[in-house]
């Protein structure tokens, strides 16, 4: 278990990638490594939101957790080893899109 939970800037698979990329729904969802950083960014082709991932779940199977405007999130998007890219996290797969991320209310992850 010591190496479920990446922290922010430590994921070599995003480091060592550069940059990945998934298009779908109505977005592009692309996951970079910038300055030491882990940036989890997502465009409609006229606007777009860039936001820091402030841990990595997994290591093969990798699902990420985001901060925007003083909340965290499950990423909308995951990397997955099968395709050597990102596709919609599972259990998304049906939900309607709200963006970049998913978020249950306040109930979810706290600091």
């Amino acid at each position: 278990m010591a190496y479920a939970l990446l922290l922010p800037g430590s994921n070599e698979k995003i480091e060592t990638q550069g940059r990945v990329s998934f298009r779908g729904d109505a977005y592009t969802y692309t996951i970079k490594h910038v300055d030491g950083k882990d940036v989890y960014i997502v465009t409609d082709g006229s606007s777009t939101l860039s936001v820091p991932i402030h841990w990595t779940f997994g290591i093969q199977w990798q699902t990420y957790v985001l901060e925007h405007e003083g909340q965290l999130y499950e990423s909308r998007v995951s990397s997955y080893p099968g395709i050597n890219g990102l596709d919609i996290t599972m259990g998304d797969q049906k939900s309607h899109p709200q963006g970049y991320c998913r978020s249950d209310g306040p109930s979810d992850l706290r600091r």
